[in-house]
């Protein structure tokens, strides 16, 4: 199961990396703080899940 979840955190932190160079790429300060809200926000997701993971891990040991 936590290759799933491996697999998903990489996937969410890729999507976090697009959006960054979309911020980049943006021609407007609107579509900028867009694109940036839906990296942090998949950041955030993808850091809680790890977060989440880790302290499975531990409670398995």
């Amino acid at each position: 199961m936590s290759k799933t979840v491996e697999k998903k955190i990489q996937v969410k932190l890729d999507l976090s990396k697009k959006y960054e160079r979309l911020a980049g790429l943006a021609g407007s300060k609107p579509k900028q703080n867009t694109f940036l809200w839906h990296a942090k926000h998949f950041r955030a997701q993808a850091e809680v899940m790890q977060k989440k993971l880790d302290h499975e891990k531990t409670l398995s040991k």
